[in-house]
């Protein structure tokens, strides 16, 4: 199978030299020019589904990035939140603490708790 395949192909490229042979100068000439044209035309082709491929590319990771830059803002804004939450609660309970301890106590204690202490969140 290969060796017919083998002298086939000889048979084809001698056929081709052949037919070569016959043409004037000028003929040879522009046969070149065609084949540069036609390599050429196939170079461009596969350049612009190349470019094609990489803009994709492109702005599918664009717009990755632009969700992580939203996704982080939007927690930068929550942790910001939390923050005076937490502080505006620690200053809540610092007052109530101090409440509590310069809350004078009754002369006479029969088990009887001051309410500053009662309403504290300690």
């Amino acid at each position: 199978m290969l060796s017919a395949l083998w002298l086939l192909a000889g048979r084809a490229g001698s056929a081709a030299l052949t037919w070569l042979s016959h043409r004037s100068f000028w003929q040879l000439v522009c046969i070149g020019l065609c084949a540069i044209l036609v390599l050429q035309r196939f170079q461009l082709a596969d350049a612009r589904h190349d470019r094609d491929a990489w803009h994709r590319q492109y702005d599918t990771v664009h717009a990755q990035l632009e969700a992580i830059s939203s996704k982080r803002n939007e927690q930068k804004v929550e942790t910001q939140e939390r923050i005076k939450v937490v502080t505006r609660t620690i200053h809540d309970a610092d007052g109530k603490a101090k409440e509590v301890e310069t809350q004078p106590l009754p002369e006479q204690c029969h088990g009887v708790t001051p309410s500053g202490v009662r309403g504290a969140d300690l």
